[in-house]
């Protein structure tokens, strides 16, 4: 019965680390995006995960000013689906303030948690003029 409980918690610490790493590890890759949500999941079920809380502080404005960026020079570009694209970027940004928005623990580290409601209205009404054309 022992090993059994040893292996539960072996088995357990393991699976926190590596849903940790995995946060680390795609941040290092500059998957902004995925770095914040592994870091948010990861919070929900830990929430005093320090690892967690340092990834998330660094992956989220990283994820804010690339996914910006991206818009801007989209909305630049002369592709023709670039509304589309564009809605797209700012469909990701409110999932991801969706996302911290319902982890308290997130809720903490990450002030404000920023939306693109606006941006994303705007873009969807120029998408469907750009389909419909």
């Amino acid at each position: 019965m022992n090993r059994k409980k040893n292996f539960s918690i072996i088995l357990i610490l393991t699976v926190l680390f590596i849903a940790c790493n995995t946060g680390k590890q795609a941040l290092q890759r500059g998957n902004y995006y995925e770095a914040t949500l592994q870091s948010v999941k990861f919070l929900r079920s830990n929430p005093n995960s320090e690892k967690a809380r340092n990834t998330l502080q660094q992956s989220y404005p990283m994820a804010l000013q690339y996914y910006r960026q991206k818009a801007d020079e989209t909305g630049l570009s002369e592709s023709p689906d670039k509304y589309l694209t564009i809605v797209d970027i700012y469909t990701k940004l409110n999932n991801l303030a969706d996302e911290i928005s319902r982890c308290p623990a997130a809720l903490e580290v990450i002030k404000p948690v920023v939306y693109f409601h606006d941006q994303l209205k705007k873009a969807q009404d120029l998408a469907v003029t750009e389909q419909y054309n």
